[in-house]
């Protein structure tokens, strides 16, 4: 997803994304990107107040993110 396709799903699902600059294979071999996600969502989650953000509305997206979590969820 691109920035503008991000910001209209972030309007229409009233949700804040982040969009992962994560590492890749084959310098950072499994599960080294889904750890940066994690980290990165982790991240926004534990600062939420500071950003204003509410927790319960955190999204993530990114060219590869939906297949990622898919994959962590084993779908």
């Amino acid at each position: 997803m691109n920035d503008i396709s991000n910001r209209m799903l972030a309007i229409d699902a009233q949700c804040v994304i982040i969009s992962v600059d994560y590492r890749l294979a084959p310098e950072t071999p499994h599960p080294g990107s889904l750890e940066d996600y994690y980290a990165a969502l982790k991240w926004v989650h534990d600062n939420a107040e500071a950003l204003g953000v509410d927790r319960r509305r955190i999204a993530v997206s990114g060219e590869s993110a939906w297949k990622r979590a898919s994959n962590m969820r084993g779908g």
